[in-house]
């Protein structure tokens, strides 16, 4: 991958996000994601510290165009970004990473970016939502929210992942 493709992409699907945020609100119940695929296909070339920048970042903006809590977004992206290389391995194996220049979801395959999708939505939705909440909120509402939410932005970010990232499947 070209080193500004990636980033053209970025910015692309963080606007994309301020927009369903700002826009696309379908139920109380359902929040929709496209950011956990966005910090997940980070190329491997970039180490932690720089994922941590573009998911504060992207947490940011989505935030503040989107009209959010500011920093909401971002306290939930960053534990993605912390821990995106032990998802990768978990799923993938320690190969996915060997190609620097890459997004390591390029080389997934479809089940393999389904799974990853599914972990790193639950662990997006269970920190936003957690947070959001502040304890106002019954569990069953939260636990409802986060379920249909994983399972909905899940589907999209796999959609959307084997659209722009899968030239190898």
């Amino acid at each position: 991958m070209k080193k500004g493709r990636y980033f053209i992409i970025f910015a692309i699907l963080t606007l994309a996000q301020a927009l369903i945020s700002n826009y696309f609100l379908f139920s109380q119940y359902i929040l929709i994601s496209l950011l956990p695929l966005l910090i997940i296909s980070i190329p491997s070339r970039y180490n932690t510290p720089a994922a941590l920048g573009l998911a504060f970042a992207a947490g940011f903006v989505v935030d503040f165009v989107g009209g959010g809590t500011l920093g909401l977004t971002s306290c939930a992206l960053l534990p993605l970004a912390l821990l995106r290389f032990q998802f990768l391995r978990l799923v993938s194996g320690e190969e996915i990473l060997t190609d620097r220049d890459d997004s390591p979801v390029t080389h997934q395959t479809t089940a393999e970016l389904a799974l990853t999708m599914v972990l790193v939505c639950l662990l997006f939705f269970t920190i936003y939502v957690w947070i959001d909440a502040a304890g106002t909120r019954p569990f069953w509402f939260n636990a409802l929210r986060v379920g249909l939410s994983t399972v909905v932005s899940a589907l999209l970010c796999v959609l959307l992942g084997n659209f722009i990232f899968g030239r190898n499947r």
